[in-house]
Parts: structure tokens; C-alpha cells; sequence
């Protein structure tokens, strides 16, 4: 009986021990990603799978708008994809923000925005979450809360918004333009 609840035991861990070995091989064949994984905290390898896939089909945008930024995960995808793109990477919530601004410091085409993007500009609250690239300006989906029962709703925080108009007549942007936005369900 011991042997037998040792199986899939085993047959876990082997699969997670081949999806570490397929990541990595991925991340050694990724231009860039090795020396992003080794000096850049929220480097995240999907996302610079995306942005490479996206250059591969021909997208080459001029200006880059990362709309719910968070640490900079797609923004250092998108540098590293697009070296020529001017990026405007937009996180409202401190703790995010300052992470984003500390990963792009010295890099000039990026630009930090400790903002969020709405259908309007003037203040709102932000529902926080236990894992801050959960927290939304929407309440925590009934969906979100069975995936991920561990990510916990907690106290709100109040923003800065602006719009994307408003954003496109301030900076004048050169197109094309890639428009990346993942906001926790606020993208409409």
C-alpha cells in the first residue's frame, strides 16, 4: 500500500521536474532571457515568449503602452523584443510602481506612469489582493476566488486614473502602436 500512494507522488514531481527543464530550455533559446533571469527580478519568461512571438509575426510597434504594468514583466519582454519601441509602462499602486521604476532606471525609452488607465481621469479605489498583481479596481470575481482560493481580497487603495486619450494627446505617441493591458477584468 506504501508503494502505491508513492507513485503519483513520483509522477508530480517528475512533471514538474520536466516543466522546470522545458522552461529553462526555453529561457537559454529566448534572445536576452538568460541575462534578464539573472539580473532582473521581474523578468517572467512568457512574457517574452509573447512579445518574441509577436515580432515573429511581423508587429513592430514604434511606441508600446503596458497598461497594468505591475513589476515590469512584459515591459522588460517588450524592451528586450523591440530594442527601437518607446515604452509607457502604467502601475497605480506604490509598492508595483516603484519596483517598475527601480527595473527601468536607466533605461531612457521607458517611461513610468504611477497611474491607472480608465475610461476617465480623476481618483478611484483599488481593491488590494494577498498577491498584489491580483488587485483590481473591480471587485474579485466569484471565477478568481475558485482558481486561486489562496489569493485573499483585502483593504482598498486610493489612485490616480487617467485615460488612454488623455494619455495619447500628452505624449503625442509615434505609431504603430502596440497596446498591452491586463487590468483584472477592468479592460472594458
Amino acid at each position: 500500500m506504501a508503494g502505491k500512494s508513492k507513485i503519483p507522488c513520483l509522477n508530480v514531481s517528475m512533471r514538474r521536474f520536466w516543466e522546470k527543464i522545458s522552461h529553462l530550455s526555453e529561457i537559454l533559446l529566448l534572445p536576452g532571457a538568460f541575462r534578464l533571469r539573472c539580473t532582473q527580478p521581474a523578468f517572467y519568461w512568457r512574457d517574452l515568449r509573447t512579445a518574441f512571438r509577436l515580432r515573429a509575426a511581423g508587429i513592430r510597434p514604434t511606441t508600446i503602452f503596458d497598461v497594468g504594468a505591475n513589476r515590469g514583466q512584459f515591459g522588460l519582454a517588450a524592451m528586450t523584443a523591440f530594442p527601437d519601441a518607446q515604452i509607457h509602462c502604467y502601475e497605480p499602486l506604490p509598492g508595483p510602481f516603484q519596483e517598475l521604476a527601480r527595473a527601468f532606471r536607466s533605461c531612457p525609452r521607458v517611461h513610468c506612469h504611477p497611474l491607472g488607465l480608465g475610461d476617465r481621469a480623476g481618483g478611484a479605489s483599488i481593491r488590494m489582493a494577498s498577491q498584489d498583481q491580483s488587485s483590481s479596481l473591480l471587485p474579485m470575481h466569484s471565477n478568481h476566488r475558485k482558481a486561486y482560493p489562496q489569493i485573499q481580497e483585502g483593504e482598498s487603495v486610493g489612485i490616480t486614473l487617467t485615460s488612454l486619450e488623455n494619455e495619447l494627446r500628452r505624449i503625442q505617441p509615434v505609431g504603430p502602436i502596440l497596446l498591452k493591458i491586463d487590468t483584472q477584468g477592468y479592460e472594458w
